[in-house]
C-alpha cells in the first residue's frame, strides 16, 4: 500500500438505543382556519389591526354569523384561552373526549399555578395582569402583577402608567382583550404577536417553538434544504453558514422542533453551546429529568451525556461533550405532543428520511469542524455510495464491523468503488434514532471524533440503511478521504 495512506481505523461505535415505550400518545386537537375579516370590525376601528392579525395567526375566532362582537365582555376562561393560544399554542394539553373547551387552558394554568378566581365569572384588568405575569413565571397578587407589567413595559395603563392609571377594576371587552394581548406580546420584544412569552424560552436564531412557519421564513429566508423527519414534520435546514447552522422543525404551519450544534442559541436561563455541564443542573435543577418520564426521547443509556428536561410543553435534550469538560455541544428540542405522536421507536423511516439523515450527518460534521477552525468537508457521491452499500450490507446480514463478511476492509471497498485516495477513514454506527444522535455519539468517541475533526481529509460521503428485522435497525457509515 501507498506509504502515505493513513489507516485511521477507529474502534466500532454502537450506542444501543434504550427507549421508554410506555408513553401514551394522544391525537392533536383539530384546529380551525383563522376567521379574518369580521363583518362587524371596520377598518377604521382602533383594534382592527390587532384583531385581524390575531385571527390570521390563529388565536382568535369569530362567531358563526361572521361577527367578532367587539363590545362583548370576556370572562376569565375566554381571556385565558386568548392568552395561551397567542403565547404558548404548542404547549397546551390536548382536549380529551367529553371535556369542555376550557379544559386544556385550565389544565395548563393549574399546572403552572396561575392565580385563578374562585368562580371564573368575575374578571377584570387586574385579573388579566395576574395571568400575564404568571405566563412570564411570576405568581403575584393583583397590585403586584399590575406593577410588574408597568415595570416591564408590558402595559402603559389606561390613563397613565401607574397602578391607579391602569384601572385594574375595569372589565375587558373582546376588542380590548385582543388589543391588550397584542400589545403585551409586542412590548415583550417579540416580532410576531404569536411568539411565546416564557422565562424558559430557548431560541435558535431568534426562532422558538410555537412560532409560525411564515415568521421563520420572514426572519431567515427560504431554507437551504427541506428534509423529511421520522416524526412526520419537515426540517427547514439552514446550512449556508455553518457557524449559524439551524434545523427548524415545521409541522402544521408552526415550529415543533429545533436543533443545532452551532453557537446560534439564546435562552432566558443563559444555557447555550459551550455552557458547562454544572450550569444545567444549576438552572434546571427543579425540572423533571426526561429519564423519569414516560417518553420516547430518551435515546441513550448514558443519560449523563444527554441530560433532558420537560420545559413548558417541550422536551429539551442537551448533548454534552466529554472531551471538552462536559460542555454543551448541541441542543435538541421537540414539542411534547409531536414526540408523543411518533410511531414506534424509530418513527416513520423512508428512503427520503434516510437520505435526509445522510445530508444532516454531513452538515453536523462540518459544523463541528468549522467551530474549531477547520475547513468544511466536500460532499462526495462516490464515498456516499460506498458508505451506503456497507450500511446496507450490515443491515441485511446482521453484523456490525468495518470488515464485511467477505473480509473486505473499508479501503478495499473504496478502491472497488472507484475512489483513489492518499488518506482515508471510516466511521460506523448503529441503533441511533436519527442523524443528530449518531453524530453526538461519534463526537463522544475518541477515534470517531479524530476522523471528524482531523486535518487529513477533504471529502466525505455518508450512507445509511434501514433493516427492521434486526436489532439495530438503522446503520450509519461515513467514508472520509483525500483524493490522490
Amino acid at each position: 500500500m501507498n506509504q502515505t495512506m493513513l489507516r485511521k481505523m477507529s474502534r466500532k461505535l454502537i450506542v444501543i438505543v434504550a427507549f421508554v415505550t410506555a408513553f401514551i400518545s394522544a391525537s392533536p386537537q383539530p384546529s380551525s382556519a383563522a376567521n379574518a375579516g369580521f363583518k362587524d370590525v371596520p377598518a377604521s376601528h382602533w383594534a382592527y389591526k390587532a384583531i385581524n392579525q390575531a385571527a390570521s395567526d390563529g388565536w382568535v375566532n369569530g362567531y358563526s354569523d361572521g361577527t367578532f362582537r367587539l363590545a362583548q365582555s370576556v370572562s376569565e376562561a375566554e381571556f385565558l384561552k386568548l392568552l395561551l393560544e397567542a403565547a404558548v399554542p404548542g404547549e397546551l394539553p390536548t382536549r380529551q373526549p367529553g371535556e369542555t373547551w376550557i379544559a386544556p387552558y385550565y389544565k395548563y394554568a393549574q399546572e403552572y399555578k396561575f392565580p385563578l378566581s374562585a368562580s371564573g365569572d368575575s374578571f377584570d384588568r387586574g385579573g388579566a395582569a395576574q395571568l400575564i405575569a404568571a405566563l412570564d413565571g411570576e405568581i403575584l397578587g393583583r397590585t403586584a402583577a399590575v406593577q410588574y407589567l408597568l415595570d416591564k413595559g408590558l402595559s402603559k395603563g389606561v390613563t397613565s402608567a401607574t397602578v391607579e392609571g391602569y384601572q385594574m377594576g375595569n372589565t375587558l371587552s373582546r376588542a380590548e382583550a385582543v388589543q391588550f394581548i397584542f400589545n403585551v406580546l409586542a412590548a415583550g420584544g417579540k416580532s410576531e404577536p404569536s411568539a411565546p412569552i416564557t422565562t424558559a424560552a430557548y431560541r435558535l436564531r431568534d426562532i422558538a417553538i410555537g412560532d409560525t412557519d411564515t415568521s421563520v421564513t420572514a426572519k431567515l429566508g427560504s431554507p437551504d434544504r427541506v428534509d423529511p423527519s421520522e416524526y412526520g414534520f419537515q426540517w427547514y435546514v439552514y446550512n449556508q453558514d455553518y457557524k449559524q447552522y439551524a434545523q427548524i422543525g415545521i409541522g402544521g404551519g408552526k415550529v415543533v422542533a429545533l436543533y443545532s450544534n452551532a453557537d446560534a442559541w439564546e435562552s432566558a436561563d443563559g444555557l447555550r453551546i459551550g455552557s458547562p455541564k454544572a450550569s444545567i443542573a444549576e438552572k434546571l435543577g427543579n425540572g423533571r429529568s426526561i429519564t423519569d418520564l414516560e417518553t420516547k426521547i430518551n435515546v441513550s443509556t448514558d443519560s449523563a451525556m444527554y441530560p433532558s428536561y420537560e420545559i413548558k410543553g417541550s422536551y429539551v435534550t442537551f448533548m454534552l461533550d466529554q472531551f471538552d469538560n462536559g460542555k454543551i455541544m448541541g441542543i435538541y428540542i421537540v414539542e411534547k405532543k409531536t414526540a408523543a405522536a411518533r410511531k414506534g421507536s424509530y418513527g416513520t423511516v423512508s428512503s427520503a428520511v434516510l437520505s435526509a439523515y445522510e445530508r444532516e450527518v454531513w452538515d453536523l460534521t462540518n459544523v463541528s469542524r468549522v467551530l474549531v477552525g477547520k475547513k468544511a468537508l466536500v460532499w462526495d457521491d462516490l464515498a456516499a455510495s460506498t458508505s451506503r452499500n456497507h450500511s446496507k450490507d450490515m443491515g441485511e446480514n446482521n453484523y456490525f464491523d468495518h470488515d464485511n463478511q467477505q473480509g473486505l476492509s473499508p479501503f478495499d471497498r473504496m478502491k472497488a468503488g472507484g475512489i483513489v485516495y492518499s488518506a482515508a477513514a471510516e466511521n460506523i454506527a448503529a441503533g441511533q434514532i436519527n442523524a443528530v444522535f449518531a453524530h453526538a455519539g461519534w463526537m463522544n468517541s475518541q477515534g470517531h471524533r479524530n476522523n471528524i475533526l482531523g486535518d487529513d481529509f477533504e471529502r466525505l460521503g455518508v450512507g445509511l440503511s434501514y433493516s427492521a428485522k434486526f436489532k439495530y435497525q438503522i446503520y450509519y457509515t461515513q467514508n472520509f478521504y483525500t483524493p490522490r
